[in-house]
Formats: C-alpha cells, structure tokens, sequence
C-alpha cells in the first residue's frame, strides 16, 4: 500500500510537471490559447476592423468636403466694373461721329450661365447683347438682345451670355459673375 501510494504520488506530480511544462512552452510560442481568450481577441480584432473601416470612411468624407470646397473657392469670380477694361472689356462707341456718340465699355466674358450679384451701392441693369444693328431711325443698337437683369445693391440673378455676345453694365456698376455648375 505505501508503495502503492507513493506511486500515485509520483504519477501526479509528473502529470502536473508535464502540464506546467507544455504551459510554459505553449505561452513562449504563442502556441494555443484557452477558448475565451481566442474569442475576446477575435472580437477585439473584429472591433479593430470595423473602427478602421470607420476611420477609413470618414477620412474619405473629410477628402471629398474638402475637395469640394477646393473646387468652390477655384471657381474663378468674374468681377465687372464700368468704368474698368479689366480682363473682359471693351470699348465700344455706339452713334460715332453723331452728337450723340457715345463710348461704352462692354463685356465679352466666356459663354456659360451664371449668377451675377451687385457689390455695388447703386442699383444696376444689365444686359446680355449680341452685335450692333442701325434701326429705322438711323440709331445705332444692340441686334439681339437676351437677358436684362435689374439688381439692387447686394441683390443677384441668373443670366446666360451666348457664345459671342456681350454684357453691358450701367454706369457705376459693379458686379460679379459666378459661373453655375
């Protein structure tokens, strides 16, 4: 019996020495892990994920937003002055070598619709005009004429310039042209 004990003893002992032994080796090698630690890190590695995907999607909207407002603020404003030449403008004398000539700037913009605001302090008219025509009376004036907008200071509204054609401005008028999208 005592040997007997003492062999059970012994056998005991070496299945709990193996255990510890194929323990430690397990954790220096990652080998496996219990079950509940195998799900948690999954479900940590999944939340990762999907935090990333997240992440990811919304670095993608904050591109795009700003990539849009890139877009906006190149949007290049047309500004038309009167009394100034600038990059569009102009001269034209209507009536010459008549008592009543009169010398105008006018605006040949690129064609296109767009939004024009008055930034001025006077309320302006403005006219989209093609070609100079001699009517019935001798007087010169515009052969066509599109869009007229009348604008209060601070005021806006749509206007379409044809390819060809040109916009004129009252005197002390200042606008500026968006092109729309």
């Amino acid at each position: 019996m005592a040997g007997e004990k003492k062999s059970k003893k012994n056998l005991i002992i070496g299945i709990i020495a193996a255990l510890l032994i194929f323990g430690a080796i397990g954790s220096c090698t990652g080998g496996s892990k219990s079950s509940s630690s195998s799900s948690e890190e999954e479900s940590s590695s999944s939340v990762t994920t999907e935090q990333s995907a997240s992440n990811a999607k919304q670095e993608e909207r904050v591109a795009s937003s700003e990539l849009a407002e890139a877009s906006e603020s190149e949007v290049s404003v047309i500004k038309l002055v009167s009394s100034e030449m600038g990059e569009y403008g102009q001269e034209m004398v209507w009536n010459a070598g008549t008592e009543s000539e009169e010398k105008k700037i006018v605006f040949y913009v690129p064609s296109g619709s767009y939004t024009a605001k008055n930034v001025g302090t006077n309320t302006t008219q403005m006219g989209v005009e093609e070609g100079v025509q001699v009517n019935e009376d001798g007087w010169e004036e515009p052969a066509n004429i599109g869009d007229i907008l009348v604008l209060k200071p601070g005021d806006s509204g749509d206007l379409s310039v044809p390819d060809g054609w040109f916009i004129e401005l009252t005197d002390s008028a200042q606008i500026e042209l968006t092109p729309k999208a």
